[in-house]
């Protein structure tokens, strides 16, 4: 019974030592190894964003289109500049307005660069013909008039015009892709009346046709 009692006792004395250990001596492993489970757990979706900005950079690298993604997220980025959590080490030494400055300071010298090349080139646009067709359309055709043809041609049509069209560039909708091709198909070897019956169910009132693209060589 005593030795039973004496066990006891002596696991009790050894877990008081061991919280007392703990409780006045912080730095230990086991309080490393927890501060930093919790450190990490706090960033996580700073690995999250470093990851995603990772993805968006190799698909901005493949597909120039894409980059509308990499660029808001890159500035999104660019703002953890300002952590006190992550550079807390620095801001100690210098004042976080001054690495922000500085950080623009060496963005402007290549962005300054840039537009003195955009400012260096004059030219202007002229497509006669195209205007000329602009004009037509908005005097002799009814608002309500809709058109097909080529996408570059049809953005100007609804941009200039303000008339209905049933294709234009923006084609990633995959019902706005069919309709382009039946709208090219036009310049296939198709017949004249399959052609047109595809035209009229897509209820198309005027077809601009351009010769350069009937002469064009296919690749």
């Amino acid at each position: 019974m005593w030795g039973v009692l004496t066990k006891q006792q002596a696991h009790i004395r050894a877990q008081n030592i061991t919280y007392s250990y703990f409780k006045f001596h912080p730095y230990t492993p086991t309080y490393f190894l927890f501060h930093f489970r919790k450190h990490q757990f706090d960033h996580g979706e700073l690995v999250y964003h470093a990851l995603q900005l990772l993805a968006y950079t190799v698909l901005g690298i493949l597909i120039m289109r894409l980059k509308l993604f990499l660029t808001p997220h890159m500035c999104v980025m660019a703002s953890l500049i300002c952590s006190r959590q992550l550079f807390g080490w620095l801001f100690c030494k210098v004042h976080p307005g001054a690495v922000v400055f500085a950080v623009l300071a060496a963005m402007s010298i290549q962005g300054s660069a840039n537009l003195q090349t955009q400012w260096n080139i004059v030219g202007e646009f002229s497509n006669l013909p195209q205007e000329e067709l602009i004009e037509w359309i908005k005097y002799s055709t009814k608002p309500d008039a809709v058109f097909a043809g080529a996408m570059p041609t049809m953005a100007s049509v609804k941009l200039s015009a303000l008339r209905p069209i049933v294709n234009h560039p923006h084609y990633e909708d995959a019902g706005l892709r069919a309709r382009t091709k039946i709208v090219y198909s036009m310049y296939s070897r198709k017949a004249a009346e399959e052609v047109k019956r595809e035209l009229i169910k897509l209820q198309v009132n005027y077809y601009i046709l351009e010769e350069s693209w009937c002469i064009r060589r296919s690749k």
